[in-house]
């Protein structure tokens, strides 16, 4: 692990202050960046797109997370994009190590 990388896991807080600065500065860079991924990644925005609707709907029902139990920021996690409703509800860290642990 080089430097940087290990000074990044030790300051998650400044690391964060930066990309939200860089974000504000850079508005222009990061919706080209967005618009990028949504077209190659369209099945995953549609699937992205589909639940979002589904919990306006409220026919699909946001729940704590299923490995922690949390509440807050729980985030609906796709383990097939094929079938869009079906969601593993997790928080953000642990949303964060499903994708680190799937490489």
């Amino acid at each position: 692990m080089t430097s940087a990388r290990l000074w990044q896991l030790e300051n998650p807080d400044l690391c964060a202050q930066y990309r939200k600065k860089w974000a504000d500065q850079n508005k222009e860079k990061m919706r080209l960046s967005r618009r990028r991924w949504a077209v190659k990644n369209a099945h995953k925005r549609r699937a992205h797109d589909m639940v979002s609707r589904a919990i306006k709907s409220g026919s699909l029902k946001r729940l704590p997370c299923e490995s922690c139990n949390a509440t807050e920021n729980v985030h609906a996690h796709h383990s097939d994009y094929n079938k869009p409703l079906v969601v593993e509800w997790l928080c953000g860290p642990c949303h964060k190590q499903v994708h680190s642990q799937a490489g």
